[in-house]
């Protein structure tokens, strides 16, 4: 059940830095006061955006299979 739990903890983690990551690179922000997005040359989405979303929700659906697995596998157990 640790096990289980600790991947679900490492899926939450792989989504919140894919959602952390800027979705748009080659953009810089200027002016402490406002937040004004001047395009650096060419824009181009985040590569490394995608994979940390993607292995996020692999993992994490994998992590609570098995801990549906795992619960269902006990209560099964219970019952004669």
């Amino acid at each position: 059940m640790i096990f289980s739990m600790v991947v679900v903890a490492v899926g939450l983690a792989f989504l919140v830095v894919g959602l952390a990551l800027p979705s748009i690179v080659g953009v810089q922000e200027v002016c402490a006061c406002r937040t004004i997005m001047i395009p650096n040359g060419r824009i181009e989405a985040n590569p490394l955006q995608l994979p940390f979303l993607v292995a996020g929700a692999v993992v994490l659906i994998g992590g609570l299979g098995i801990v549906g697995l795992q619960l269902f596998r006990r209560q099964s157990v219970k019952t004669p």
